[in-house]
């Protein structure tokens, strides 16, 4: 869990490990002391609009599995992927990332974290 203070808001990061415990939490309200919380998913910002980085890989992942899967997926065309020193990660560029709503998830899947953020 992160906390972070903007202007007069607090915001709490919480990790899940399950996209359905996420989907319950959102579906619900939130109080603390009387006031209601503003809860949403968190999507974090891309740095690079054509680039993802997918961790939580099985050792055993093909460079051609990534590919096939992710295209898949996105329906956008994947131009390289780049292992990490270790082997469960990787550096995926897309010719153009359309997809990002829809690879979000499967990055976030991977990784075995959904995120949620309560604004206090």
């Amino acid at each position: 869990m992160s906390i972070k203070k903007k202007n007069q808001s607090i915001l709490l990061d919480i990790p899940f490990h399950f996209f359905s415990a996420v989907e319950r939490v959102l579906q619900r309200t939130h109080k603390v002391d009387g006031v209601t919380l503003q809860v949403k998913r968190h999507e974090p910002k891309p740095i690079y609009k054509n680039k993802v980085f997918v961790k939580g890989l099985n050792p055993k992942t093909t460079k051609e599995g990534i590919v096939n899967y992710l295209e898949a997926k996105t329906g956008d065309e994947v131009l390289n992927v780049a292992f990490g020193r270790k082997k469960a990660t990787a550096l995926v560029t897309f010719k153009e990332l359309t997809g990002l709503s829809v690879c979000l998830p499967i990055v976030f899947h991977t990784s075995k974290f959904f995120t949620v953020t309560f604004k206090m």
